[in-house]
């Protein structure tokens, strides 16, 4: 017997002037939050930050509103894990918008990529034949391979 669940989703919609909007939900018995972040492409700057509570243990859970809209002007790129966790962490923070937030944010890289192999592939144009596509080769994530949004994040950009 299941004694607790919870789930956790992120959708990426394309938002205004190639804008991402990036948003995450999570529901359980008792929280239903949802954190939504408008990004910049390129740049990959959180320019709005919106929480919305519809159902939380306490009332004080509230009182994140103004701590979250902290994020806004935060870059997606080296050191944003610690400046999330520095604004959302411990006793003035939310541990459950924090794992929002590190979860789902960098995942707009990954959409602006997406977005950005779209416009470069043929489509299968619903005829019936499967459009064959080439292995994927590494590219660089932004058109300018002197861009360094992931540079020193992880062990495949030291």
């Amino acid at each position: 017997m299941t004694l607790f669940s919870r789930n956790i989703t992120v959708d990426i919609d394309e938002g205004e002037n190639e804008n991402l909007i990036v948003t995450s939900r999570m529901v359980d018995v008792f929280h239903d939050i949802t954190v939504t972040l408008d990004v910049s492409h390129p740049g990959f700057t959180i320019l709005d930050a919106h929480v919305e509570m519809a159902k939380v243990p306490s009332q004080n859970c509230y009182l994140i509103y103004p701590v979250a809209k902290k994020l806004i002007g935060l870059s997606i790129a080296r050191g944003f894990n610690r400046s999330v966790v520095n604004l959302l962490a411990g006793v003035a923070g939310c541990s459950n918008i924090l794992n929002l937030v590190l979860a789902a944010a960098p995942l707009a890289i990954n959409a602006a990529h997406i977005r950005e192999e779209r416009g470069r592939r043929p489509r299968d144009r619903g005829q019936g034949t499967r459009v064959q596509h080439p292995t994927p080769v590494p590219r660089p994530l932004s058109p300018d391979p002197d861009d360094n949004y992931l540079k020193g994040t992880c062990i495949a950009h030291p």
